[in-house]
């Protein structure tokens, strides 16, 4: 009887060892996670706009009316145009150096981020700094 009870407490010899010291793998894992968060790539996707201060209205300025719809269709102070044609129009705006020139963007509810910021990566690529988004103002769906 006392030979069969030390057997069970026993293993056999071919039997492998299951067991494993886990504390030193919690520590490599915890570097690797250190690693991996030191180097993520910070976010690029992001247009900085340079909110320096705020610009007042001025009265004398030129106020131009960008309206984005749902669709993705664009219009200039009520003239419907395409992506291209609003590029041109912005060009020929950023080459007029008499006033500055405003834009007042207006969108949809409908209307997706990347419609807005296509928009509004344009007026920067053309140098106009003034541009407003109305949150009031916007069109019907």
């Amino acid at each position: 009887m006392m030979h069969a009870q030390a057997t069970q407490g026993r293993q056999r010899e071919d039997e492998v060892l299951l067991t494993m010291d886990s504390t030193p793998m919690i520590g490599i894992m915890l570097a690797l996670i250190a690693m991996l968060v030191m180097t993520v790539p910070p976010a690029r996707h992001f247009l900085d706009y340079g909110a320096s201060g705020c610009a007042f209205f001025d009265p004398n300025a030129n106020a131009h009316f960008v309206d984005i719809d749902f669709d993705g269709s664009l219009q200039l102070n009520g003239e419907v145009l395409t992506k291209t044609q609003l590029e041109q129009r912005f060009k020929a705006l950023a080459l007029r150096h008499d006033h500055r020139q405003f834009i007042f963007l207006r969108a949809s509810h409908a209307t997706t981020y990347q419609q807005v910021t296509s928009v509004l990566a344009s007026t920067r690529r053309h140098g106009l700094d003034y541009v407003h988004i109305v949150n009031d103002g916007l069109l019907p769906s």
